[in-house]
């Protein structure tokens, strides 16, 4: 799907997929492969805008000086970006009705439509918080999970319509922008600046590098967040979890 999305001729941008190490790069399961015919029929070969044709020259990547165009170049990468999630939400929607795999576009939501608590992860944490929603969802605790697939462009508005009813956010950061805070929260608070009655959030840095975060870790995150909102108060905005010092 990257492909297909990065190859448009409304898109022309680069992709980086992210792949959690010493979770999935550690980790053997059953791969279901397509066959090659139904993959070309949903990728075609790549058909460039600008080949290279020794026929009609083009001088491709070169030096833009700042009383050039280099602005414009910004610009029209800003402007195709926007056109990033419509495209992505067009070209799942193909992917499912070629493979049968139905994705969610920037967002996957698990039980967010009455949740109280939210927490935000990105990657395959998202398993583990998904488990510890199912135990506080069986002892009646209203919690959900967001889980962040895409972070350029950062959906925003997607957010800010998922989080509408929430009373309180979690965001999980397995990085950190030294000397702020975690980059997830950041975006996140900058896409809520502003939004009439936007819940209360606070960032936890945890599983950097990889470490293990377990169930009784997130459900140690829920429960702060409830007590954050039961006081109304944060004591700590942002939060570094089990760290041995």
């Amino acid at each position: 799907m990257s492909y297909k999305l990065c190859e448009d001729k409304e898109i022309q941008l680069p992709a980086m997929i992210g792949l959690d190490a010493f979770y999935l790069s550690h980790t053997s399961e059953i791969v279901d492969i397509p066959d090659q015919d139904s993959v070309d029929k949903f990728l075609p070969q790549y058909d460039p805008m600008y080949p290279l044709d020794i026929e009609n020259p083009l001088s491709i990547g070169s030096l833009s000086m700042p009383h050039q165009w280099y602005s414009e170049f910004r610009y029209k990468i800003q402007e195709a970006m926007k056109r990033v999630i419509p495209k992505l939400n067009q070209i799942e929607e193909d992917f499912y009705r070629e493979f049968g795999r139905k994705y969610t576009g920037p967002l996957e939501l698990y039980n967010t439509d009455d949740a109280e608590v939210v927490l935000i992860v990105s990657g395959a944490a998202a398993g583990t918080v998904k488990e510890t929603v199912d135990i506080f969802r069986k002892k009646g605790v209203k919690v959900g999970l967001i889980r962040l697939r895409m972070f350029r462009p950062f959906p925003s508005e997607e957010l800010n319509k998922a989080l509408s009813k929430a009373s309180f956010v979690g965001v999980i950061d397995r990085s950190f922008s030294f000397g702020h805070e975690g980059a997830i929260f950041s975006e996140l608070k900058a896409s809520l600046y502003g939004v009439k009655h936007s819940p209360p959030i606070k960032n936890f840095i945890l599983g950097m590098g990889g470490r293990d975060i377990t169930t009784d870790t997130i459900s140690r995150l829920y429960n702060n967040c409830f007590n954050c909102l039961k006081n109304d108060k944060i004591d700590n905005p942002v939060e570094w979890i089990d760290i041995k010092v």
